[in-house]
């Protein structure tokens, strides 16, 4: 039997109809995945503009306190010169500084997501998707010279010293943290070290391995701080390009 001509636009007309709400239905979800992928991308930006407001405030912590390193190692040195006069005891007061080993707290939790995600193509900014893209090799720069100072403490300096000096007296003369605004003394239970052999530590001022070493910390010390406002500038600017673009959301 032939269908009347009215038949067949019914027919065809609900099967454009199927069609189409197919095609919606697809539609409405990809857009509706595409929102939540973006949503997830933007609250992982998010947190990690959080992370890295954490980093900058260690990182300028962690800029005094190389500063105030270098500047003892460089008064042991300007002494064995003689270009500058030592208090009684100072000098196992700047041993003891040259001693600490920084630490590096650089969080990037939050970008590790937004990376290995494949969430960081939904920020809109190709510029800040570049940088956040290689904000991980800069943080690990970071974390790099902090390795290599550790390792010339701990392997070369360490080492020296158990050899040539007296641990103890050099902890007696603990005055906190280089750079520290507040200088907190250990209370310890038993009062001070007990040193039974008083060393003079004036003595390492003429060693010329002693003043090699510590002068490779000093330049360590130097690495980190040019480093160390470099990485501040930059995360400063990357802080305020991600506020930008969060504002825009």
């Amino acid at each position: 039997m032939l269908l009347t001509r009215e038949e067949i636009f019914r027919g065809v007309f609900q099967a454009i109809v199927v069609v189409v709400s197919i095609l919606l239905a697809f539609g409405i979800d990809t857009w509706w995945t595409e929102l939540e992928e973006k949503e997830e991308a933007l609250a992982l930006l998010s947190t990690f503009q959080v992370e890295l407001a954490a980093s900058i405030r260690l990182q300028e912590e962690e800029l005094i306190f190389r500063i105030a390193k270098q500047q003892s190692a460089q008064r042991i040195l300007a002494a064995s010169t003689g270009d500058v006069e030592l208090k009684s005891g100072e000098i196992d007061a700047l041993i003891n500084d040259v001693t600490h080993w920084g630490t590096q707290a650089n969080v990037v939790g939050a970008l590790s997501s937004l990376i290995d995600s494949g969430k960081l193509a939904w920020i809109d900014s190709t510029g800040l998707r570049a940088k956040l893209a290689q904000w991980p090799e800069k943080t690990a720069l970071l974390d790099e010279i902090v390795r290599q100072d550790r390792d010339r403490l701990e392997r070369v300096f360490y080492p020296y010293l158990m050899s040539r000096a007296s641990f103890p007296k050099i902890s007696n003369a603990w005055r906190g943290r280089p750079g520290d605004t507040e200088k907190t003394v250990y209370a310890l239970e038993g009062g001070l070290l007990p040193d039974a052999i008083d060393t003079d530590h004036s003595t390492l001022l003429s060693q010329r391995e002693f003043l090699s070493i510590v002068t490779m910390i000093f330049w360590d010390q130097a690495d980190a701080i040019l480093s160390g406002k470099e990485w501040l500038e930059e995360a400063r600017q990357l802080s305020g390009e991600i506020q930008t673009n969060l504002a825009q959301r």
